[in-house]
Parts: C-alpha cells; structure tokens; sequence
C-alpha cells in the first residue's frame, strides 16, 4: 500500500512541461513482480490528477500524451511477449526513451527545434531515472527488512522520497506547507538513522525542489548543512540531534534572514521537530556496526584458513619435489601420484582448515 501511495504522488511532479519522473515509474511498476497492476494504475491516476489538483499542473493535451506513452509500452511489450520475446528492466527503459522521445516530437511538429531538445532530454531522463529509482523500488519491496544502505541506494530512496513530497497537495498555500515540513522531516531521518553523509544527501534533495518551487537555489546548501549537523551527532542519540537541529535552523536564519524568517516555513520547520520527537529511538539503531564488525571477522579468519592454506600446498609440493629429484637420481619409481598427493595433502589440511 506504501508503494502505491509513493507512486502516485511522485506521478504527480511535472517540471518545465515534461513529466519524465513518471513515465519512469510506470515502467519500474509494470516491470515489477508485486502490486504491478496497482503500482501502473496509481501512476497513470497520479498524471491524470495533475489536471486539476492543484488547476493547471498539466495541460490536458500533456496527460492525454502521457497516457498514449504507457498506452505504447504496454502494447510494445505485449507483442514482443506474443512472438515469444520477453523484454527486460533495462529493454523497457530503452523502448520507454525511445517511446516518450518519438511522441515528444510528434507532438512539437510545428516548433521542430525546441521539440527536439527537449523530446531527446526527456527520453534520456526517462532511461537514467528508471534505473536510478530501481534500487529504490526494490528497497520498497522489502520495506521492515532494511538494516543498513549503501550510497547509491540511499541516492535512490531520497530521490523517489522527494518526488513523492512533491507531489503532495497543499490546501493552505502560504500557512503552513505539508510537503516542506516533509522535507525537514526526511532530512532529520536519514541523517538520524545513517549518519552525516546520508542527511547531505537527503538535504540536497530537499534543497532542490525547494529551491525549483522558490526559485532560489541557496536552500540546496542550507538544507545540505543541516543534514551534516545532525548526522554528525548520530550516535549522541535523538535528543542530542534534536538540539543540533533547532540550533543550526536558528544560525541558518540569522545568516539568511530573508529565506528561513518566514511564517509558513517556521511553522513547518518547528512541525518536523515536533513529529521527531515522537519517532521511536529504535527507528534510529540500525546496528551496522556490530554487523561490519562481524563481517571483519569472518572475513579474517578466511583470510587466515587460506593463507595456512596456501602455505602448506606450497610445503607438501617442495616435498613433492625433493621426491621426484631423488627417485630420478637413483633410478627408483615414484611412490606417490597426482591421487595420492591430493589425498595427502587433504588430510593434512582438513584438521587446520576445517569450516
């Protein structure tokens, strides 16, 4: 229910009359093994709404060409499984550039220039997104069961997290902003839970479709710096984070009086605090320490077990050796072969080197 949830509203988020984002979606979605029809449906019903939630978000014209986008994917695929070819993640994303790309022009015909540029950007953002977001889909997937991330897939999650904010109505504009308090609230998560890296890069997203809504690009670095605040004082607990956080948004909004000294977004920013507060400080144990440090050592006593290992094959083939040497010089046969060596060397080995 999550995913369809996540789906839908980043279906939702056009930039510059293109909606690359989720043409990306619907083809993680149709590729995808669990929810498919839903996660398909609640894309296509995310660019629908987009007509009218809020006015003018997309022309219809837009939705109607989205719609024939997905419409053409699912049509290409269905044939290329009826003559028994059965196309891949990767295929798809290929054929939906391709697909978004050839529908772009088509429908810039008159102004062939423009069309152009912006047909083939979208059809390659349409290529890269849907394999960026892959490692997000899949963390979704197994949602309850993620212990630790890598960057990339930290990238990914905060991606498609930022996206799906973005694509949250907001029934008070100028109040209180849903979607901003959102934003502070992921940073203070990601940073909380994976350090000061993972709020630098949750910070960035944020700063960008704050500063895309704003027009002011200064939010991408001040979001950024809050992130590293926080995450830097992980270990110190959430409370301790909590401090860091009021403290660095109040010297934020000293430095940058005209950006942070506003109603609406000191309401959300003291919003996030609040809802922090009550997340639970298990959310914030992810463990990868004792983890990395049992990884370390298996992986020690691998390394010792092989190198014995490789020491005493290296012993028994010098004995080997001096063997054949003294049969050769006094003209006596061998008494040992390949087999008999192998199986010497096995039991000499299999009490030092047993798993």
């Amino acid at each position: 229910m999550m995913t369809v949830i996540i789906l839908f509203l980043a279906g939702r988020v056009p930039f510059l009359g293109i909606n690359p984002i989720a043409v990306a979606l619907y083809i993680l979605a149709y590729s995808g093994k669990r929810n498919k029809n839903k996660g398909m449906a609640a894309v296509a019903l995310g660019v629908i709404t987009c007509a009218f939630l809020p006015v003018g978000m997309m022309l219809p014209g837009d939705i109607v060409k989205y719609l024939l986008i997905f419409t053409c994917i699912l049509v290409i695929d269905r044939m290329a499984v009826r003559h028994r070819m059965y196309l891949n993640r990767m295929q798809l994303s290929l054929i939906g550039g391709v697909v978004t790309t050839s529908i772009g022009l088509a429908g810039g015909i008159l102004n062939i220039g423009e069309a152009l540029v912006i047909s083939i950007g979208e059809g390659m953002l349409v290529i890269v997104l849907s394999q960026v977001l892959e490692k997000a889909m899949y963390l979704l997937s197994r949602l309850g069961n993620i212990e630790s991330m890598t960057n990339e897939q930290i990238i990914s999650v905060v991606l498609l997290l930022v996206m799906a904010i973005g694509g949250i109505y907001e029934p008070l504009p100028g109040k209180v902003s849903i979607s901003e308090g959102l934003l502070y609230l992921l940073i203070l998560a990601m940073s909380g839970r994976y350090g000061a890296s993972a709020g630098a890069i949750a910070g960035a997203g944020a700063g960008v479709l704050s500063g895309i809504r704003g027009g002011d690009v200064s939010f991408i670095g001040l979001f950024c710096l809050i992130g590293i605040f926080v995450g830097a004082v992980r270990k110190a607990g959430k409370w301790a984070g909590l401090v860091i956080y009021v403290l660095s948004g109040l010297s934020l909004a000293l430095l940058y009086p005209s950006e942070l000294w506003d109603v609406a977004r000191l309401r959300s920013f003291a919003a996030a605090g609040i809802v922090y507060v009550f997340i639970p400080s298990s959310f914030f144990s992810v463990g990868d320490e004792k983890d990395m440090d049992s990884a370390e050592n298996i992986l020690t006593k691998y390394n010792i077990k092989s190198q014995t290992s490789y020491k005493l094959n290296e012993f028994a083939n010098a004995f080997l050796r001096l063997s054949d040497s003294l049969s050769s010089e006094c003209g006596i046969a061998p008494a040992t072969n390949d087999y008999n060596s192998e199986v010497m060397f096995n039991e000499i080995t299999s009490a030092v080197c047993r798993d």
